[in-house]
């Protein structure tokens, strides 16, 4: 029996191996290779809260039985009318031993501008992960769906009116579109490492997001249009302090097209248990950069925000608030008002609980 377990064993971390090799040879070939589009797609913040959304792998870090989680974003309040982001979703682990299965559900609506651009999808994500001791190493697979709906009643340039000074809808245009709305494909995978100890974690993982570059156009004949891929990097430690205390740096770096995205900072945790009940407090300090070319302007040229989170927990439900302040060039237009987040968290425990401070992302 221990034979066969063993062979088993050897068998999957075999499997998993030549997956990451699988995974550093893609992100290679997307260094090294051109892909032309304009469409990006939506971000959180709180990055820590939208585990599958960053990378398939990174679900595996939960420690719960069931995980349901909802979180609310809406960008640029001094525009016309800002942007809004909603998500929720629900996870589901099983644990055998030394292996890990989560299975996660996951729905999302962006909205976009006056003429209300809607993007919505649902994904399915399934994280396998392997222990190895205190360490584990995790791939994910994640399929989604994803549907563009557009106000019909959009204005062009050829559509201002002069006489009224403004612009009509009613007015012929050269831009007439073939569809109100395009839906597609889009499949995801990703990679993790991590380590966790009584008083140590860490944790550092890739993903590869829209392998499949799924056409996307209101135009029926406009087959030159593409997601292209978005590869994401991410990584963070977890130190204990003290019996109270811990601090969690991380960062985050995604690159789709010419859009990048480079966050990093820290949270500083503070947990009070007593008989009946572990109450936890933290907040931090994160700063996030658009990597527009380092070598021309400077780093700091193309900064974007400053976010600032504040999150309260209660035994398995917690609640994060966090706030962007704008920094960019766009700060004239949007007097600093960036991005407002909240986010809800509610863990169903496991049977068998730990006795120690866990790392800040599953807290």
């Amino acid at each position: 029996m221990n034979s066969t377990a063993s062979t088993i064993g050897k068998s999957l971390s075999f499997i998993i191996m030549m997956m990451i090799r699988t995974f550093m040879l893609v992100a290679l070939t997307y260094f090294s290779t051109s892909i032309s589009a304009d469409c990006q797609e939506i971000h959180f913040s709180q990055y820590g809260e939208t585990s599958s959304f960053i990378n398939p792998a990174f679900n595996s870090l939960f420690i719960g039985d069931w995980r349901v989680a909802a979180i609310y974003r809406n960008q640029w309040r001094a525009a016309d009318k800002p942007y809004e982001t909603y998500m929720a979703f629900v996870d589901k682990r099983w644990e055998w031993v030394y292996d890990v299965f989560t299975l996660s559900i996951n729905l999302s609506d962006d909205v976009s501008g006056s003429r209300n651009l809607h993007k919505a999808a649902a994904k399915f994500t399934l994280t396998y992960s392997r222990k190895f001791g205190n360490s584990s190493i995790s791939v994910g697979f994640s399929p989604s769906y994803h549907q563009f709906f557009l106000d019909r009643d959009i204005s062009f340039p050829d559509q201002f009116d002069p006489t009224e000074f403004a612009f009509n809808s009613q007015l012929p245009g050269d831009e007439p579109l073939d569809r109100s709305s395009e839906g597609y494909f889009s499949f995801s995978t990703g990679g993790l490492w991590s380590l966790s100890t009584q008083k140590l974690g860490a944790y550092g993982g890739f993903a590869i997001s829209h392998i499949n570059t799924p056409g996307i156009s209101f135009y029926e004949e406009d087959n030159s249009t593409f997601l292209p891929m978005k590869l994401t990097l991410h990584g963070g430690i977890a130190a204990q302090i003290s019996e109270s205390i811990a601090v969690h740096p991380s960062f985050i770096l995604s690159s789709q097209n010419k859009s990048n995205n480079f966050i990093f900072g820290s949270w500083i945790e503070w947990v009070i248990k007593d008989s009946k009940s572990v109450t936890g407090f933290r907040t931090g300090l994160y700063y996030r950069n658009n990597l527009g070319g380092y070598a021309e302007n400077g780093f700091f040229k193309h900064s974007d925000a400053m976010i600032i989170p504040i999150s309260v927990a209660l035994d398995q439900f917690r609640a994060t608030l966090s706030y962007d302040i704008n920094i960019s060039g766009f700060e004239a237009a949007s007097n600093n008002k960036g991005g407002f987040e909240i986010s809800l968290v509610y863990i169903v425990p496991q049977k068998k609980s730990r006795n120690f401070l866990q790392p800040c992302w599953m807290f």
